[in-house]
């Protein structure tokens, strides 16, 4: 009896040694690179805007919009500016050395957004300023700086979420053209009033036809929904 007590006590002082002299590599994970978003092989950094294209919204600083239409009718859209976000991305790249292999990368993305809400009609625009990288050779950490502007039908059922409009706030080093299908015009006349450097959106079937420049941001939008709105003022 002794003798079997005896062997169970070195079996437990040994495997007692065993763990003891383990190194505590052995119970540490490989030190990973990761964001919110998962776990990554290459952290990239941050693709960050300019100080200018982060200036670039006419809607800082302000509270409020005003659109009226031809019988001078106005309608308000508060304004709701957001804190500058560096959102996480998760970019996997296949057969870089190899065909079949992966490798996945960890980056953020500067995004500066606002939001125009209006109560009647109901109706809201998302416009964000970011950082685009150029997903073809993520490695280069090439970018450019762009503006996206959505509109939102509260009033739909379901509520539709749409691009309207989109302009390149700067090229940097992004190494191909980017939307190359906006028209600029000098100068354009809505409901009597001009307006200078006017850009559009070509969209073959567009769900709203919205005018853009930089002074004012949105400069019209129409449909037969919602009828014709043009800039009035600020508060």
């Amino acid at each position: 009896m002794m003798k079997d007590v005896f062997h169970i006590l070195i079996i437990f002082i040994c495997i007692l040694l065993l763990f003891d002299c383990k190194g505590d590599d052995d119970f540490i994970s490989e030190n990973m690179n990761e964001n919110s978003l998962g776990n990554c092989d290459v952290d990239l950094g941050d693709f960050n805007l300019l100080p200018a294209s982060l200036e670039a919204s006419p809607y800082s600083g302000k509270n409020a919009v005003f659109f009226e239409n031809n019988l001078g009718e106005l309608i308000e859209f508060k304004i709701t500016e957001k804190n500058i976000l560096n959102l996480d991305g998760l970019f996997i790249d296949y057969n870089v050395e190899v065909d079949g292999d992966t490798v996945s990368y960890c980056y953020t993305v500067q995004r500066k957004a606002f939001t125009l809400t209006s109560e009647e009609p109901i109706l809201e625009f998302d416009l964000f300023l970011e950082a685009r990288p150029y997903f073809a050779n993520i490695v280069e950490m090439q970018s450019a700086d762009v503006l996206n502007l959505f509109y939102t039908n509260l009033a739909a059922e379901p509520e539709r979420y749409v691009m309207i409009f989109r302009k390149n706030l700067a090229q940097r080093n992004y190494p191909v053209p980017l939307y190359t299908n906006n028209t600029t015009f000098e100068s354009m006349k809505f409901l009597g009033k001009t307006f200078q450097i006017v850009e559009k959106t070509n969209y073959n079937t567009p769900s709203l036809l919205l005018y853009y420049n930089t002074d004012v941001g949105i400069v019209s939008f129409e449909n037969d929904f919602y009828g014709n709105w043009i800039f009035s003022h600020f508060e």
